[in-house]
Formats: C-alpha cells, structure tokens, sequence
C-alpha cells in the first residue's frame, strides 16, 4: 500500500542549521476550540517539533493563555502558565468572525500576548485572519488549509469560519494543504499559488494503536460510532434515518456519539432510529475515544465534505471497521480499508450498514488494511514534512 504523498518534499529529517528557526504559531484556532481536529492538529506538530530538536525548527506561542485540552496535554510545560480561561456567554466565540478591531480585541482579552514582540523567522497562522501583532512575529507567513470550504462557490451558512481564506492563502509565502484532495481543490480555486503549495497529511497517536481493555467502558450493546460534529453537512441525520431502516429490518443494533452533548432536536432524530438503551452519548478522554473505536461494530462517517476526516484514521489504527461516504478525500484517507456508500443516501448507507453487519471474513480482511494504513500516518511524519517545508521555503 503506498503512503501519503508530500507534494515537492520527501520525507526525511531536515539538515540543521547553524541554529534552530524559529517558528510562531498563533492563537486563533486556539481560541476557537477547547478541542477539535484542527488543534490537535497544531498541538502534535508544536509537541513534535519540541521534543525532537534535530528538525531544526523551535516552535513559539505568541499568546499566552489557553484552554485547549489538546495543547494542554501535548505541551504541559509550555502551557503550565496558561490559567483556563474566564467563562464567557453563550454565541459570544462568534466574535472571532467580527470586523478586526473587534476579533483581535476578544483574540486578545481570551488567549493574552507574550508581552514584548520577539522575532521569528516563520508566522504559522493556525486560522485565516491572524491578528496584525501576530504577523508582525515573523518574517514569512505560512497558513495550513484543511479544507476549501465556501471558496469558489456560493456562501453557506457554515461559511463564517473561513472568512479570509483567499486573501491569506495568496498573500502566504508558504501553504500546507493536509491532504492532496484539499491541495488539488485549492490549486483549482486558488490558481497561481502552486509552486507554494506543500501536502502534510495528519497523523494517529499511539494510543489508538493500544489495546484498552483496562479503560472502562459504559457500552453493553453492539453499535455504530459516530464521532465529532453533527450540524449540517456532518449529517447526522442521515446516520439516524440509515439506522431507523437497519433496525426496521431486524438488526438490534445501538448508536454510540462521542463528541459534544446532544440537543433536544438530535435525540429527536435518534429516538426514531435507536432504543433508548441502545443509545449514549459521550465526551471521552483520548483514552476512552480510542475503547470506543476497539469495541464499536463500526465507526460511520456520512460527512459530505472534509479536508481530511481525522477520525477516519483514528479509527482504522484502533481496528473499527470503517462505514464512509464515497467521496474522493475518504478514499484518500480508508483507501481499500473502507466500505463506501453513496453521498446522502440514507438506503445506501442501511444496506452498507448490514454488509458490515452481515460479513464478518471482508470485515476482518478490511481491518488488517486499516491498521496497515494507520501506521504509515504519525504525528512525527506531519512534523518531520513541516520543517522540510518552513526550511525549504524560507
């Protein structure tokens, strides 16, 4: 099976300099998610970068508060003067897509400021708006796309987030696109940017590849996981409408969500497409999520659109089958370890559902593959193409 390929880069450990290059990473992201994929994204490649110096790159901060469970856990001794930060109203994030003054006022009132402007050789922007302080850190800007989301097309209500996306990406002296899908996309929309263009796929921690039968699990029943977000095009709904049918047809199978806690209008959905004790709902720790993916009968992604699918690959080194819509970055990511269906289609996704259920020789054969492509993704390899990157475009 053939590894990820990095755009323009091989993967290898990059010369170090004379000295170390610095590199500042920003507080947006940060300050948009107590956890997600995207942090822990930045926290596995700021954790890397610090533990393994031969790279050659010495990460920064250039805030100094944060709460993020990712970088808390990745970096405690970078983070150990970061107090959690003060509560704030409900809707009140939403100012993180605001004009400027009013972003950096609530980017700064949040995360805080290392104090005296120090120079860096890199600004790596976690988000598309950096705040100006930020970008007068470092000499050269890089910017990480994960997705190409509401450019080149019409606005959708999930757009906010990506406010700025086209002016940074064409002002950056260097992209990395996590994926060769989010790259093909971007150098469609974006055109004359390519040759800045560099792809750094994700990577699974070691935990997901650990067998967990000491971590307690409150799951008695067989289920399909579902893992993450579940607003819009996640849908959800679609899982729930797949699994009311499956049910219909005399499968007893249960519906486990890690993630944030559900809605009244979600338990609504899942109320017609699961019992009530076939059903719970989680926040686990990392240690938890990688028991659910072991013990799950399959892990289910419907998303219709993603710049990588992170779970995908969590779940493939945990051995959970994987139950995925057919689109291209899902075959990017499962490759022949996948069951794909067709993109929201609730009767696709049923008889895929009870392929699973039904085919126990493929389900094994499809694991092995899903841990055999699991393996060639870790955080070391994003970190190691990273430097490649910062050092070859500088």
């Amino acid at each position: 099976m053939m590894p990820f390929r990095v755009s323009g880069l091989e993967l290898r450990t990059p010369k170090r300099w004379g000295m170390s290059m610095r590199v500042a990473y920003d507080r947006e992201m940060f300050v948009r998610q107590e956890r997600g994929g995207i942090t822990r994204y930045f926290s596995e490649l700021i954790r890397c970068l610090a533990d393994h110096p031969e790279l050659g790159i010495e990460p920064s901060l250039t805030f100094s508060r944060c709460s993020n469970e990712h970088l808390l856990a990745a970096l405690p001794e970078m983070t150990a003067a970061m107090p959690t930060l003060r509560l704030v109203p409900r809707g009140v994030p939403r100012m993180v897509n605001s004009e400027d003054l009013i972003k950096d006022s609530y980017l700064r009132y949040r995360a805080g400021s290392r104090g005296k402007s120090e120079q860096f050789d890199w600004l790596h922007a976690t988000s598309y708006r950096p705040m100006k302080s930020d970008l007068a850190h470092g000499t050269r800007i890089a910017v990480s796309i994960y997705d190409m989301f509401a450019v080149g097309g019409e606005a959708r209500r999930w757009a906010d987030p990506h406010r700025g996306k086209r002016e940074l990406a064409s002002r950056a002296d260097l992209v990395i696109a996590i994926s060769q899908t989010t790259a093909g996309l971007f150098n469609e929309l974006l055109p004359g940017n390519e040759a800045k263009v560099v792809v750094t796929p994700l990577g699974v921690r070691s935990e997901f590849f650990e067998q967990t039968e000491s971590v307690q699990a409150p799951i008695a029943f067989p289920y399909l996981l579902f893992v993450g977000a579940r607003a819009l095009y996640k849908r959800f709904d679609l899982l729930c409408a797949a699994l009311e049918l499956v049910r219909n047809r005399g499968h007893d199978i249960g519906l486990v969500v890690a993630g944030a806690p559900v809605t009244d209008e979600e338990l609504a959905m899942v109320g017609s497409a699961a019992r009530t004790d076939r059903f719970c709902a989680l926040t686990p720790t990392d240690a938890e999520l990688a028991a659910l993916y072991q013990r799950a009968t399959a892990f289910v992604f419907p998303s219709e659109m993603e710049g990588f699918g992170l779970p995908l690959l969590e779940a493939a080194a945990a051995g959970c089958p994987l139950i995925a819509s057919d689109i291209p970055i899902f075959h990017e990511v499962a490759g022949d370890a996948g069951w794909f269906f067709s993109s929201g289609d609730a009767e696709s996704l049923a008889v895929t559902i009870e392929s699973v259920l039904n085919s126990s020789v493929d389900r094994v054969a499809k694991q092995g593959l899903g841990r055999e492509r699991a393996q060639e993704s870790t955080w070391m390899a994003t970190a190691t193409a990273t430097a490649n990157a910062y050092l070859a475009f500088a």
